[in-house]
């Protein structure tokens, strides 16, 4: 048994020497042969010079030293439909590195230079990157945050982290006359640049001054600002109030040019009858003021002030030239008063002159009357002249008075009538006592 199988192993032996003997053909140094023939070889596409497994020809790179190159339009994988290829870690392309202190990256060149490259740094990260020719250009963290020009090793901290500016565009067109932009900034932004703004007009938009603080800017100059404390600012970035305007303020119920509207003018001083605080649209110079501490004027028509009301509430017709303001009264009025009727009001029985016809009312005799009067020159309880041009006429208590006189008149009539008839009768008695 075993002389037949030595037998039959030289003769195989034999048979493929003859064989190999016989194949012909001519190759390249380092170019794993293929056959051209059933007896001829030449070049196959692979090339082995020692260093590197070379594929479809071309100049292996010099640099490097790769362990495989290839020379050709591209790869092709094909995952058979088989069921031992199906689930985890089965079918995929693997780039493996020894520890964190080693790079694993697959290029992509141009000429021979890399253009782009993705794959580990070789730090402890874990990241994914793609670099370019001006570096870091994306980074995918191990905490599935996504990283833009970056330009170092770091890991995103948010979801989306952007070194440098954002624009954000509805199609691919590569320019844009007014698309959202968001600008990267290390620090507060001002008017000049805002942070969240426009391509093509980037010094209009939202931006962040200082903490806390908002701004809205247009045309390089900040417009609006809302504080930390929720004031208001229009013309401010101090607003001083909830809601602070610097210059006119106008209300318009339509957006179409009015005919009259509420403004508030801007004033940051005591203001005058021709620039009235709150005044209407088209009109400027009607309505009111503030000309000092606690008064509200009121103009009418550039004309002057019409009226106020002063601090201790009197209202105040005829103008800021009205100045001797006798008593504590409410209302002063220079010019005159037209009309048509004029009730004053009576508080209490002692308000009206009834009280002259009381039983213990004592009326001043006609001796005392006449000397009071040859002595004051008026009428008792009447005020003299002086006292009307200084203290002005109490329209109320003038009425009581001359009630008053009227009432001690009557009575002094009747008293002059009892007189009279106690005389008649007295004359009547003699007269008849002399016809006896």
């Amino acid at each position: 048994m075993k002389k037949k199988l030595v037998i039959i192993l030289l003769a195989a032996a034999s048979y493929g020497l003859v064989n190999a003997q016989n194949i012909t053909g001519t190759g390249t140094t380092g170019t794993i042969p293929k056959f051209t023939g059933t007896s001829t070889e030449g070049n196959s596409q692979i090339i082995d010079n020692g260093t590197t497994i070379g594929i479809g020809g071309g100049t292996i790179p010099a640099t490097n030293s790769p362990k495989l190159y290839s020379y050709g339009p591209g790869a092709y994988f094909d995952i058979p439909n088989n069921a031992s290829y199906q689930g985890n870690n089965k079918a995929m392309f693997k780039i493996n590195r020894p520890s964190t202190s080693f790079e694993n990256f697959l290029s992509f060149c141009e000429a021979g230079a890399n253009k782009w490259t993705i794959g580990m740094d070789d730090d402890a990260t874990g990241n994914f990157n793609f670099f370019n020719t001006s570096g870091r250009a994306i980074t995918i963290g191990t905490n599935k945050n996504l990283g833009l020009g970056l330009g170092s090793s770091a890991t995103p901290s948010d979801r989306l982290t952007v070194i440098g500016n954002g624009l954000f565009m509805q199609t691919d067109a590569l320019s844009s006359s007014s698309s959202a932009y968001i600008v990267g900034l290390n620090g507060y932004s001002d008017g000049g640049s805002p942070d969240y703004t426009w391509m093509g007009d980037l010094n209009t938009g939202m931006l962040h001054p200082n903490a806390d603080n908002i701004g809205f800017t247009t045309n390089g100059t900040e417009r609006v600002r809302i504080t930390s404390n929720g004031y208001v600012g229009i013309g401010t970035v101090s607003p001083l109030a909830a809601f602070q305007s610097v210059g006119n303020f106008a209300l318009f119920s339509t957006t179409s040019s009015p005919t009259t509207a509420a403004v508030i003018r801007g004033n940051s001083n005591y203001s005058t009858a021709l620039t009235p605080d709150y005044t209407w649209w088209n009109n400027d110079q009607t309505g009111f003021f503030h000309p000092t501490p606690n008064v509200i004027g009121f103009a009418n028509g550039g004309v002057g002030e019409s009226m106020r009301i002063d601090g201790n509430g009197r209202v105040i017709i005829g103008g800021s030239s009205i100045t001797n303001l006798p008593g504590s009264y409410k209302l002063y009025v220079t010019g005159g008063v037209l009309t048509e009727q004029v009730t004053v009001a009576i508080y209490g029985s002692t308000g009206w002159a009834d009280y002259v016809f009381d039983r213990d009312y004592k009326l001043m005799s006609l001796d005392s009357l006449e000397n009071f009067i040859q002595n004051n020159k008026h009428l008792p309880n009447v005020p003299s002249t002086e006292e009307v041009i200084k203290n002005g006429n109490n329209l109320g208590n003038t009425d009581k008075i001359l009630l008053e006189k009227i009432e001690e008149l009557t009575l002094y009539i009747i008293e002059l009538k009892k007189e009279q008839d106690r005389l008649v009768m007295k004359v009547n008695s003699l007269t008849n006592s002399e016809k006896q």
